[in-house]
């Protein structure tokens, strides 16, 4: 069809006008499912044309009138595609937004663990230091206790002998 419609053409070129109606018209028919409304729009024009240069008007008329009503088809289906393909376009920006959520979501959650898992160790570190302390504050209070009790005992044991050994106030005076 396409090649026939190629023949027309250069057939009106030549201002062969009975040449290209014929190559117009089996154009036509063949294209007649209306598969490809560009196409048959395209010869639609160009038949209404050749007719109307031959001077059959009213042909020329139904052919135009035949190539508007296509044209409005092409245009709603045009139309309806754009509505589609921007539907499609929004239900792809829609499932990317909600993949970056999804992303976003997982890397809030993994920093949170993270913050967990870090103030875990912060604490375990904070245990580990003040067992260390304590313990560093046992090994160095604990002898230093037992050197006072025993200053302490021996204190008192040499003021015992003392009590002991010193003679009482009364036996001095007499």
């Amino acid at each position: 069809a396409v090649d026939l419609e190629v023949y027309a053409e250069i057939y009106m070129n030549q201002e062969n006008w009975g040449k290209s109606i014929r190559y117009l018209e089996t154009a036509l028919f063949l294209t007649e499912d209306h598969k490809d409304l560009e196409f048959y729009e395209t010869v639609l024009k160009k038949l209404a044309l050749c007719y109307n240069r031959v001077g059959d008007f009213r042909r020329s008329s139904e052919t135009f009138v035949e190539f508007l009503e296509n044209e409005e088809k092409l245009n709603e289906q045009n139309s309806k595609q754009n509505l589609e393909e921007e539907l499609l376009k929004y239900e792809l920006l829609t499932d990317s937004i909600r993949m970056q959520e999804l992303l976003l979501q997982k890397d809030l959650q993994d920093a949170k663990n993270e913050n967990v898992e870090l103030s875990n160790k912060v604490l375990k570190k904070n245990m580990y230091l003040l067992g260390a302390g304590i313990l560093l504050l046992l090994l160095v209070f604990v002898p230093m206790l037992i050197r006072y009790r025993q200053r302490l005992k021996a204190t008192k044991e040499s003021h015992q002998i003392l009590e002991k050994t010193s003679v009482p106030k009364e036996e001095k005076e007499i």
